[in-house]
């Protein structure tokens, strides 16, 4: 029997839930399955760039039912035996009717939860999840996340997995195209705090930075990254030409080619750009929450209490000071990354996962 599965991802422009679901797609045996991708994106001008085995549709409010009933409408027509959705605190409230007859089969994927005061899962989340034939967990710290928030729930952990970062078939330097001269380090800041309020705490600290090194530069990434309030705080911090946020997609070049990254915010998710900052040798400096320290340890990273921006700037100082540690922290987190060889374990984790579905009926 080739199965038909259908992803659906709520925000197909969020790379972490993307990069997964790619890999599956290019890792499951051809004979057994056939995939497709279907997810709502904010910028219309992204909805055309679908590759052949996406569907793309442009949905600029989340609270707005008429683009989901059309998207449920396409994936549908396409006739999947399973339904495989991504970010589930991200589906909706109105999610349940039109989504719950489109498959046979229902699989859920809990995935980097944002951060701030609202519940891991929200409850139009939680509905989903009780109606869905299995869940699944990124991370052993999201697992033990749902079983306390949802203890009926039949849970697996699938770690997630990235690739390796390929320098090889890197395009032209970011660092060209955003000015920034070669030997300048290079701040990468990264996080999706709820209210940005990390994100003003990071750029503080720039400043602070800048006063005591003429040629230090930070590039912010994230969907933060482009929110009007940065190039005014910017300007009011007389930053503006030391803060970049570059163009969407080479987010990837970006860590290949940073000093560090720099992860202030108080996820309570996993984040995938950490295993992106492994693969590419970037030494961390993260706040230090669970999540965080689930991943990685003080070999490759330097952590700071969260919501302490004084001892964050101190630390970054002190690691842009120290050529050699950065280098170790670099070569730690790269023998991590390599130790870990999970693409492959991820892969056959969903295809067990998928083919037990069938085999219950």
């Amino acid at each position: 029997m080739t199965l038909r599965v259908a992803y659906f991802l709520p925000e197909l422009e969020t790379s972490g839930d993307r990069t997964q679901v790619r890999l599956l797609q290019q890792g499951l045996p051809t004979d057994r399955y056939q995939t497709r991708l279907f997810g709502f994106v904010t910028d219309r001008s992204l909805q055309g760039n679908a590759e052949q085995d996406e569907f793309r549709l442009c949905r600029s409010l989340s609270i707005d039912p008429f683009p989901l009933l059309k998207m449920a409408r396409e994936i549908r027509s396409w006739k999947p035996d399973l339904l495989h959705t991504w970010r589930v605190a991200k589906l909706g409230i109105e999610s349940w009717w039109p989504l719950k007859n489109i498959a046979r089969w229902r699989v859920a994927t809990v995935h980097n939860p944002a951060s701030g005061p609202a519940p891991l899962i929200p409850g139009r989340a939680t509905r989903w999840l009780a109606h869905c034939h299995r869940v699944t967990a990124t991370s052993q710290f999201m697992g033990r996340q749902l079983e306390n928030d949802c203890p009926n729930t039949r849970l697996e952990v699938i770690p997630a997995a990235v690739e390796r970062y390929d320098e090889e078939h890197a395009s032209s330097s970011f660092r060209e195209t955003l000015g920034i001269p070669s030997s300048a380090p290079c701040i990468a800041l990264l996080g999706s705090d709820a209210h940005q309020e990390r994100f003003r705490d990071a750029l503080e600290m720039m400043e602070l930075l800048c006063a005591v090194n003429d040629n230090l530069h930070m590039v912010v990434l994230g969907r933060g990254a482009k929110a009007p309030w940065i190039g005014r705080f910017c300007r009011q911090l007389e930053i503006d030409s030391r803060v970049h946020v570059p163009a969407s997609g080479c987010w990837q070049q970006v860590l290949a080619e940073a000093t560090l990254l720099l992860l202030p915010a108080q996820s309570r998710g996993t984040s995938t750009s950490l295993l992106h900052a492994l693969s590419a040798s970037l030494p961390l400096v993260l706040a230090d929450t669970p999540a965080n320290r689930s991943i990685v340890d003080e070999r490759c990273a330097e952590f700071f209490p969260a919501g302490d921006s004084g001892q964050c700037a101190r630390q970054v100082h002190q690691l842009l000071k120290d050529p050699s540690r950065l280098a170790s922290m670099a070569e730690a987190g790269q023998v991590f990354f390599e130790s870990l060889n999970k693409v492959q374990q991820m892969v056959t984790g969903y295809d067990s996962l998928y083919q037990d579905l069938v085999a219950g009926g």
